[in-house]
């Protein structure tokens, strides 16, 4: 779908709705985060009481108005709406119902509801192209716009719009459009499932997915095609090639899909019925990447090594040092010099597991590092992600015979590491030691060794050239970075030796010094609420200074014994700073509130040496100002008293045996 204007969603109650049709206003307390509404711009509004999406108005200009318009801006006698907008009604009568929005965000009611309830008229860009497009559908053909009958432009925007259809074919329909440019499917009306066929018209795009018994291309999506004419019952296309694709696997497509880089909209190809399915521009453009950003078909005979990682000269590497702490507009506060040794491990060919309490931002720097040198030498931004888990075995991490068992023809399932190899990636891992080191790693510290992961002789990985011995060569620029909770050890398996010998293991600790702490902590407390505006987080932050420093001090007094990440600054903070300002609660007992909710749970699997001193040091987090008003609160210190009683209780019962 392309549209010239934007399309925005939002959310009223019954009345004030009611109130934007007689008035032709619309208003919000703040502007779009992502997009600001222009003239011209389209609106859904769903009405919350009705539980519908119920109208749509087309934004004329912004407005200065000053008057109370809304039912809870007369109620309050201030102005609440101060993001206001004249908007002419395009339709009061769309009735869209909840229940059909719903799968567009995953069946999940609360991420829809908070799209809805934002104080912002929500953008719809192109991750919610799906939505979108299923919008454009509902809006009759005529519609009432200013007391007079109309042809809705968007409608007519949308039936001139260029449409993307992804079709199946095996022995008689890759003949039939390979040699006749036609695609004919007589029976699409006895077929509910092939409904989307009769909305194929000139001018749209077929994406062609060749199945296992056409006549050529077998199993991969190979051709496009443009619609040059569609007879009158729709039962045939006329069609012109558009453009010959290198090929892209079913077992690459399922793959991509996994990881996120297209939609579920390709999951039907390879079943038996599978002929046809409307999908998004956005799928499109992701199939048109992927073969572009494929590995050729000849892996292991021509390897890709645009650089050598020894090519990185010294102004490049600290080139990438800086933009990995400074990547996406958030800074890590992590020591350069850190980063410069994990660049150094990786050009010597070893892999790099982080070290760190959570919370330290490894997955952070690991995933940036990885995008910057990937780009650089490879080509490829993107890593391959994937998260350890006890269950994983030699399946997930170099891949076997498919147990998908949905009929589909995926006859080997690639794992996290065959996945990178093939698309010549690299590689992260998270939560690395949660996996089970000898079951889930140990034919990939062997391939490490040997340069080659040799499968089993039913193993047949599409989009591989195997070496002799059905092996799949690793190629020499592979690398994994990989990240580990050094607070899971106690949990999960001792790592062995194989383990220590194949890999670097970098520390990933928090800053020590107290005032960079706490200018990195407001900073990002801040941007995280930067829509209650800066007069209320100023006057926020003066009012929690106490509790910030105490805070710091508390968790540095504790560091040599256990190291909280940054992050839980930063939750801490940020819940008292936004109580403080929304709820007014005393700054004393919000504090309370979040240690015992955000820390306390990190204490729990403590030793009872670690747990006193963690008890002995909370004197440094109250001042004594904490017995509010009379008001009894539960004191973080109290629980962990509790705690380190329970302790000495069992110790106790060991002792006595």
């Amino acid at each position: 779908m392309v549209l010239k204007e934007s399309i925005f969603l939002s959310g009223y109650n019954d009345i004030n709705l009611q109130i934007c049709k007689e008035t032709k206003f619309l208003g919000w307390m703040q502007n779009s985060k992502r997009k600001v509404l222009s003239e011209g711009d389209y609106v859904f509004i769903y009405n919350i009481n009705t539980k519908m999406i119920e109208s749509l108005f087309r934004i004329v200009s912004k407005s200065d108005n000053t008057e109370l318009i809304w039912k809870d801006e007369k109620e309050s006698n201030q102005i609440r709406y101060k993001n206001r907008w004249t908007a002419n009604l395009i339709s009061d009568k769309l009735n869209i119902d909840r229940d059909e929005l719903l799968k567009y965000f995953g069946n999940v009611l609360n991420r829809f509801n908070l799209l809805i309830r934002n104080p912002f008229p929500n953008f719809l860009d192109d991750k919610y192209d799906d939505l979108r497009s299923f919008l454009l559908t509902k809006i009759p053909t005529e519609v009432s716009l200013s007391g007079q009958t109309h042809t809705n432009d968007i409608l007519e925007n949308k039936l001139n719009a260029k449409q993307y259809f992804l079709i199946q074919v095996n022995e008689f329909g890759s003949k039939n459009l390979l040699e006749n440019s036609k695609y004919e499917h007589s029976g699409w009306t006895e077929t509910p499932r092939d409904s989307d066929h009769g909305k194929v018209k000139e001018g749209d795009i077929l994406l062609i997915y060749f199945a296992r018994n056409s006549v050529q291309y077998k199993q991969s999506m190979k051709k496009i095609f443009v619609v040059n004419s569609v007879t009158g019952d729709s039962t045939t296309f006329n069609v012109k090639e558009l453009k010959d694709l290198q090929g892209i696997s079913l077992q690459e497509i399922k793959s991509a899909i996994e990881q996120g880089k297209i939609s579920d909209s390709f999951n039907k190809l390879g079943q038996q019925g599978f002929n046809i399915k409307q999908i998004s521009e956005s799928d499109y453009n992701a199939i048109l990447s992927l073969d572009n950003n494929l590995y050729p078909s000849s892996i292991g005979e021509t390897q890709l090594n645009k650089r050598d990682w020894l090519s990185l000269s010294d102004a490049e590497i600290q080139e990438i040092i800086d933009k990995v702490l400074v990547a996406n507009g958030k800074r890590l506060e992590i020591d350069p010099l850190v980063i410069k040794r994990i660049i150094s491990h990786l050009m010597l060919s070893k892999h790099v597991i982080l070290v760190g309490p959570p919370g330290t931002g490894k997955t952070d720097l690991a995933m940036r590092l990885l995008r910057e040198l990937g780009t650089r030498l490879l080509g490829k931004t993107d890593p391959v992600e994937a998260v350890a888990s006890y269950e994983w075995g030699r399946y997930e991490v170099i891949g076997g015979a498919s147990i998908a068992g949905n009929g589909t023809e995926n006859p080997f399932h690639l794992g996290c590491v065959t996945n990178a190899i093939l698309q010549q990636k690299l590689l992260l891992i998270d939560e690395f030691n949660r996996a089970d080191m000898n079951k889930a790693f140990g034919e990939m510290f062997l391939a490490i060794d040997h340069g080659n992961i040799i499968l089993r002789e039913d193993e047949k990985p599409n989009g591989f050239a195997l070496q002799p011995g059905n092996k799949i060569s690793i190629p020499s620029d592979f690398r994994m970075i990989c990240t580990m909770n050094d607070y899971d050890k106690s949990l999960l398996n001792d790592l062995s030796y194989g383990l220590l010998r194949r890999f670097a293991f970098v520390e990933i600790g928090i800053p020590g010094d107290k005032q960079k702490i706490k200018t990195v902590v407001i900073e990002r407390v801040r941007r995280d609420l930067h829509t209650l505006g800066d007069q209320q987080l100023n006057n926020g932050l003066s009012i929690i200074d106490k509790q910030i420093e105490n805070l710091i001090d508390f968790m540095l007094s504790i560091k040599q014994k256990r190291q909280i990440g940054l992050s839980s600054y930063i939750d801490i903070i940020r819940y008292i700073l936004f109580e403080v300002i929304v709820t007014k609660n005393a700054p004393w007992q919000v504090m309370n509130d979040a240690l015992i909710d955000y820390l306390l749970p990190q204490f729990d699997r403590l030793d009872i040496d670690t747990l006193r001193v963690v008890s002995n040091a909370c004197s440094i987090l109250y001042d004594g100002s904490d017995k509010i008003a009379g008001i009894k609160v539960e004191i973080f210190s109290t629980r962990l008293s509790e705690m380190i009683g329970k302790l000495e209780e069992v110790s106790q019962l060991f002792d006595n045996k």
